[in-house]
């Protein structure tokens, strides 16, 4: 809006009394700006209806029914949307764990993000697969299943301090007067600001970008009225053709997969879940620290934490002296015998004597 008012001050006119050629000067001039499509297509209606309101509040007579505000089609690209690379710098730029699966949820969902900043804590629930989230959009409300993010979401609300109120906001933030209110808008779009300069990205990311992503995504593998189900469309809506547009690029690996049997690198970069090594936890497959224990889930880590090939061989030539040793213990001196079964009782590794 900024912007839009100072597009007006730079004609220098008194808008209480504009004439229809000064309005029909500035909806060409915007016209012509050499804009991205959607920019032109915001300020022109933006302007259209700031002149309507003219009309109805200063008694103007200023025609705007041939001002032609026509919503551009297929203008988001693919090289727009965000990447793999990006969302992993995103979510794991955050110890904040509200902000961390706000960014996740609101990924995995394709969910708009007044829907999700919308929700109340009675609108999750959890089953065998993960969650689910009763989210009341356009076309009323929809049930929208969460599977990733479900573990990181459970976390969240067990640490919920306001849990036993299922009347308030999922996610939340705390005024200035301590009041507890669901998280504006300008809140969260502040805050994905802060992480993509803390992580270097300059490409403009903004809440609304991660669900055009997550639907592109989808529109790979589901057919049209699925997608539109998803994303809240009525069933005759024309939104889910820009998604399929952006997909067509994925034509050339679907028949590279599919009908020539060759493994593409995209295609093997398909990842459903991350299992952690320490506690078996299946995490997110974007997360880089296992939600449940805290281990490091990057793949170069867990290379220098693992034992090497040659440390583990040593490991076993250990182990089969020390059972043999323990054998000939046992017959040899029985009060030490009995001390190690005191020793194994204590630190429950009783079990370990079905190896001696």
């Amino acid at each position: 809006m900024d912007l839009f008012y100072h597009i007006l001050k730079n004609f220098d006119y008194d808008f209480s009394k504009l004439t229809q050629e000064q309005a029909n000067e500035i909806w060409n001039w915007i016209g012509n700006q050499n804009w991205k499509e959607w920019t032109k297509y915001t300020y022109s209606r933006i302007f259209k209806n700031f002149v309507n309101w003219l009309n109805e509040n200063y008694g103007l007579f200023i025609k705007t029914k041939d001002w032609k505000v026509q919503n551009p089609k297929n203008s988001m690209m693919p090289e727009y949307l965000i990447t793999e690379e990006e969302f992993n710098k995103l979510i794991n730029a955050t110890d904040d764990i509200q902000d961390r699966l706000l960014i996740g949820i609101l990924y995995e969902s394709g969910c708009r993000i007044g829907e999700i900043l919308s929700l109340q804590l009675k609108n999750v629930s959890f089953n065998n697969y993960g969650a689910r989230l009763a989210v009341k959009g356009k076309t009323g409300q929809r049930v929208v299943p969460i599977v990733w993010y479900a573990n990181l979401l459970r976390q969240f609300i067990e640490s919920y301090p306001f849990k036993d109120n299922p009347e308030v906001p999922l996610f939340y933030y705390k005024n200035r007067d301590g009041k507890v209110l669901a998280m504006p808008y300008s809140v969260f779009r502040m805050r994905l600001k802060r992480l993509c300069e803390k992580t270097g990205i300059r490409k403009r990311i903004h809440p609304h970008l991660f669900r055009h992503t997550r639907l592109t995504e989808l529109a790979k593998e589901l057919p049209e009225q699925i997608l539109k189900q998803i994303a809240g469309w009525v069933p005759d809506s024309k939104m889910a053709q820009t998604y399929l547009h952006l997909s067509l690029k994925d034509v050339e690996e679907s028949l590279l997969t599919k009908v020539y049997g060759i493994k593409t690198i995209e295609n093997e970069r398909k990842e459903k879940f991350v299992v952690c090594p320490k506690c078996g936890e299946l995490n997110a497959p974007n997360l880089t620290i296992c939600w449940r224990c805290k281990t490091d889930l990057k793949e170069s880590k867990l290379v220098e934490k693992a034992l090497s090939e040659e440390e583990i061989k040593k490991v076993e030539e250990w182990a089969d002296v020390l059972i043999e040793f323990f054998k000939r213990l046992e017959k040899a001196n029985p009060e030490l015998w009995k001390v190690l079964l005191q020793v194994l009782k204590e630190k429950n590794k009783e079990y370990l004597l079905t190896q001696v």
